[in-house]
């Protein structure tokens, strides 16, 4: 006779082998799983972070459009308190960087702001703005990264004179652009402005 210990053992022995020849497939397939959820989750985070650097990048070139906008702007709020500007019919652009081109007052309204580039108005380069056609951005060899980022055009300026406001002040409306590092970045900036006899 048997001890009554071995009935037992042989019986959770032939168990433990239908469990193991059941369950050898499914370890494989739940790594498997696993594996390929992991591989989607980094897919989507890579491509997300691209998405992010893309965001981040038009938002610069939308803030350097936008700088170069109001620079031009306040430029012809200055140009303004100066007086004596010429007031003319305006029909082409004038490049104020050339020596001898003087700023003007444009009697008749910009016919349509938001049409780009202009055909009439002032051209202005500030200091330490470089323009290059087509903007981007110069590599030098012999440094690691850029040493000079562009803008694509140069900020521009229109001055038309509305006329005289109720209490005598003369009103003037500005209008001026500012492109960023390529030609499709561009800010269009118009204000009012009052300025005493």
């Amino acid at each position: 006779m048997t001890p009554p210990y071995t009935l037992p053992t042989r019986a959770f022995a032939a168990l433990r082998r239908t469990v193991q020849l059941t369950q050898r497939g499914f370890a494989l397939v739940t790594a498997l799983l696993f594996l390929i959820i992991l591989s989607i989750l980094a897919v989507t985070m890579f491509g997300s972070s691209g998405m992010q650097g893309k965001i981040a990048g038009n938002t610069l070139e939308y803030q350097r459009a936008m700088q170069a906008a109001e620079y031009a702007l306040r430029y012809g709020e200055w140009l303004l308190q100066q007086r004596g500007l010429t007031e003319t019919t305006c029909t082409q652009m004038v490049d104020l960087s050339v020596v001898g081109n003087q700023p003007m007052v444009c009697l008749n309204a910009l016919a349509n702001p938001t049409t780009l580039p202009w055909s009439a108005g002032l051209n202005l380069t500030p200091v330490g703005m470089t323009v290059r056609a087509g903007g981007g951005v110069v590599f030098t060899p012999g440094y690691t990264g850029p040493t000079d980022v562009n803008y694509a055009r140069q900020p521009s300026l229109y001055i038309y004179k509305v006329g005289p406001d109720p209490s005598g002040n003369m009103m003037y409306q500005l209008s001026t652009v500012g492109y960023g590092g390529n030609s499709g970045t561009v800010s269009v900036l118009q204000a009012m402005v009052s300025v005493s006899p």
